[in-house]
């Protein structure tokens, strides 16, 4: 539609890394810079360069009052989504939804830090994959909007 397209448009124009970014083409996901990808623990890889188990910890601690096994693992996801920034480049359509949908369930978190550490790493993605982003629009904005609507004065502050 095209107010979903003018959305879009405008959207993009509000992201810091978006002068310069090229629309890149979505393809399948290159193996990750740090051979293997595993992190070391053996384990398997979600959305094509994710170890599990930080996906896990994540999931799994959502409800527990201790929260800092989630700012650990949100912290550890954050460092591997960075250093695989030119992979999300090329990241396969289901394994960007996928994502997508694990950072936006990210800041649905009861604590701050988690979910000002998930904000940060949706705009990490949406810098890696430039225009690519107005196709997940229609998810995206939704709970963005009603996270930015959220009474606690610093997540409005932080995310200026």
């Amino acid at each position: 539609s095209s107010s979903t397209n003018k959305m879009a448009s405008s959207f993009s124009s509000y992201l810091p890394c978006s002068a310069g970014v090229s629309s890149p083409e979505i393809k399948s996901i290159r193996p990750p810079a740090h051979g293997g990808g595993n992190g070391g623990n053996g384990g398997k890889l979600l959305f094509g360069f994710l170890p599990a188990n930080l996906v896990e910890q994540l999931r799994v601690n959502r409800n527990v009052k201790d929260y800092r096994a989630r700012i650990t693992a949100s912290a550890q996801v954050e460092k591997v989504l960075n250093k695989e920034k030119r992979s999300l480049r090329v990241i396969s359509g289901a394994n960007l939804s996928g994502l997508l949908r694990f950072l936006l369930d990210i800041i649905k978190d009861p604590h701050f830090k988690v979910v000002m550490t998930g904000l940060t790493m949706i705009n990490t993605l949406f810098c890696a994959i430039g225009q690519a982003v107005k196709q997940h629009l229609h998810v995206v904005v939704p709970p963005l909007v009603k996270k930015f609507a959220d009474n606690k004065l610093v997540v409005r502050i932080e995310m200026q």
